[in-house]
């Protein structure tokens, strides 16, 4: 009986150490991230950062992309408001955004001017995650002497970047149409539902419009203006601070599993090199509607391919290269339709043995371009266009009726 009792001490004497260590440790741990700041390491939400901005008196909202939660016609992001985006940097971006909701100097597209160069796509011609002095646009403008406008919006797919041109660029018939498409594009007229939305996919044809995600589009709420957008937000906002665990350490467990979740979700669709049918032939309509929208107002269009950081390095890069569809698919569709077409594919791996180009601090190695990616974008966009003999008198032409003026300063009065 002593034995047993002997035993079962030292069993529980092994096993108050172990819980003890353990207590220690997370104590240490909990120590740790309270004097480093505690911070979490996925991005933290840009909706509880306005929140808190506004808590501070600034009258801030989160990007958002109207046409990707609502039945809607808004193209753009929410106008002339302070706007929050970002934390790829380990910090958020706020910028004031200009009259049509967009990241551009204020009052650049105002005043019936035609501008030198307009930027449409996705989150990339954006320039998500850096300041707008940062840039790749706003670099190209300064680099080439042209007035340059993105119009890119996060989330938009080809029907979105052709909806957006129709009505903001055609009117100031720029010089150059830089149409940024990015690896995800062919895909996002599905994963988006644009080819179910009825304010998009007019020149889509029947037969690919019926698709599953085409059920759940059509109980979509209705959004008729940005003060109805805004207004959803507000009244989403719950009133005080935003919650956080009372310890640090279950705040850095939750950021590991959110972590782990958006990049799973993420790597689902943007990994896949395979293009099906719809999605090619969607995409191609798209990109042949706006050649002659550009023809008729006389730009010339520019197809841009940015690459998935995920493709640049190592075995990928060469896939990236050689075996990817998507790239192989656009150049050959730009050259069979005499569309300029620079892959910036080598541009971004070159140099960087292992994502120097672009933020890590998000989503593992596939965010968007930092600030040395977009310089290096700039420059590449800019070489080829001072170079490629059927773009660089064109070039030449615009920046003679511009004045020779930076694109930092002024567009170009429409004649």
């Amino acid at each position: 009986m002593g034995e047993r009792r002997l035993f079962a001490r030292r069993i529980a004497g092994r096993v108050a150490l172990s819980l003890t260590s353990m207590a220690l440790v997370l104590l240490v741990a909990e120590f740790a991230l309270r004097k480093s700041g505690g911070e979490r390491i996925v991005c933290p939400s840009w909706a509880s950062e306005a929140a808190r901005l506004r808590q501070e008196g600034l009258p801030a909202f989160p990007f958002f992309n109207p046409q990707l939660s609502f039945d809607t016609d808004l193209l753009t992001p929410l106008p002339d408001v302070l706007t929050v985006e970002g934390w790829e940097a380990g910090r958020f971006i706020v910028y004031q955004a200009d009259e049509n909701g967009f990241k551009n100097p204020p009052g650049r597209y105002r005043g019936g001017q035609r501008l030198g160069l307009f930027v449409v796509g996705d989150s990339f011609a954006a320039a998500r995650s850096v300041e707008l002095e940062d840039a790749w646009y706003h670099r190209l403008g300064v680099e080439t002497g042209l007035a340059a406008y993105s119009a890119g919006v996060g989330g938009n797919g080809p029907l979105q970047s052709l909806a957006v041109y129709e009505r903001y660029g055609v009117p100031r018939r720029p010089h150059f149409l830089i149409w940024e498409f990015y690896a995800n594009d062919f895909l996002d007229v599905v994963r988006t539902s644009e080819l179910c939305n009825p304010h998009l996919n007019q020149r889509v044809p029947e037969e690919l419009r019926e698709h599953p995600l085409c059920d759940d589009f059509s109980t979509r709420a209705r959004i008729g203006s940005h003060e109805e957008l805004k207004a959803r937000w507000l009244a989403s906002v719950p009133p005080g601070p935003p919650r956080r665990p009372a310890l640090r350490l279950q705040e850095w467990i939750e950021g590991i599993a959110e972590k782990r979740k958006a990049v799973r979700g993420y790597e689902d669709y943007v990994d896949r090199f395979e293009v099906d049918e719809a999605e090619r032939e969607i995409a191609f309509l798209a990109l042949e509607r706006a050649l002659e929208l550009a023809h008729g107002s006389g730009t010339r269009m520019v197809l841009t391919y940015f690459p998935n950081p995920r493709r640049l390095f190592g075995d990928d890069f060469q896939a990236s290269r050689e075996d990817n569809p998507r790239r192989l698919l656009l150049a050959e569709f730009a050259r069979s339709r005499g569309i300029a077409f620079l892959d910036l594919t080598d541009a971004l791996a070159v140099g960087d043995p292992y994502g120097h180009f672009f933020w890590r601090e998000c989503l593992g190695d596939h965010g968007h371009l930092n600030e040395l990616g977009n310089r290096v974008a700039a420059e590449a966009i800019a070489s080829f266009l001072k170079e490629d003999p059927g773009l660089s008198s064109e070039l030449a032409v615009a920046v003679r009726g511009s004045g020779g003026a930076s694109g930092a300063d002024r567009a170009v009065p429409v004649p």
